[in-house]
């Protein structure tokens, strides 16, 4: 459950940076995507991951019995997450 605010916490965080423009995309040269537009792709997926996290902690309130699935789909949300900041990471400047 404190896992599950953490993640609701890191969304809303996604959406301020989402809905004030913090990241300024340059232009693109088209050979290679830059790291800007990964972020700010990486800040989309994480408001996403904020919808995921509001239905699976209703549905452990209502005591829903798919509960376990939502969890399963966040887990696997959740790495794939990591993997995005591990590769946005390795990007070179």
């Amino acid at each position: 459950m404190i896992g599950q605010l953490t993640f609701l916490v890191l969304g809303f965080i996604a959406l301020y940076v989402l809905l004030t423009d913090k990241i300024v995309v340059p232009q693109n040269n088209g050979i290679q995507i830059s790291k800007e537009i990964k972020v700010l792709y990486y800040f989309k997926s994480v408001a996403l991951f904020m919808g995921l996290d509001v239905i699976t902690l209703l549905m452990s309130l209502f005591k829903i019995r798919f509960h376990k699935v939502g969890i399963y789909i966040l887990v696997f949300f959740a790495l794939m997450l990591f993997f995005m900041v591990f590769n946005i990471q390795q990007m070179a400047n």
